[in-house]
């Protein structure tokens, strides 16, 4: 009895929640992650969305390629995953402003000489704003930054994340 009432709450809260989120949005692209000490780490990102007028929800998942060195020591951003409330306001017919908090996890790769080796995992809270230039209804290139402090015990404690993304919209 009370895994179909279970099914049934569930049901009924999946059918309402669908017509509220009025678009839903997925983008691919570029960041620049400068991780405390080591700048210029480079990741592809998705991120799957949807949104109800002014608000929305955002997951985001990236994962690094190549790797930059300071002093001995060579860093790789393995991947970054996060979730994010969103709000967006329309500038103009063209422009999209928004803003987003969330919290993040991420996962690097430090390697020492030809011999040591570490990956750490750090998570925190992550926050940034945008703009989103609409081509046309349903294609879009997004720009932002994300500011994202994690754990005061590591290097990477406090980051920087500008990303460049493309945009397809779905209503």
């Amino acid at each position: 009895m009370k895994t179909i009432l279970a099914l049934a709450a569930l049901a009924s809260v999946t059918t309402l929640a669908v017509p509220a989120f009025a678009e839903t949005n997925v983008s691919v692209g570029y960041s620049r992650v400068d991780a405390g000490d080591f700048k210029g780490l480079n990741a592809g990102v998705a991120r799957f969305g949807w949104n109800s007028g002014a608000f929305g929800v955002e997951g985001e998942a990236s994962t690094g390629f190549g790797s930059v060195k300071v002093g001995a020591t060579a860093a790789k951003l393995s991947s970054e995953y996060g979730v994010f409330a969103t709000a967006k306001a329309d500038a103009s017919k063209d422009f999209t402003l928004f803003a987003r908090a969330g919290y993040v996890v991420e996962d690097l790769s430090l390697k020492v000489g030809a011999a040591a080796s570490h990956s750490f995992s750090d998570s925190g809270l992550a926050y940034g704003a945008g703009a989103i230039w609409n081509v046309d209804e349903a294609n879009g290139v997004r720009f932002e930054y994300t500011r994202y402090e994690t754990s005061p015990t590591t290097a990477t404690a406090k980051g920087n994340i500008w990303s460049l993304s493309y945009v397809r919209k779905f209503k």
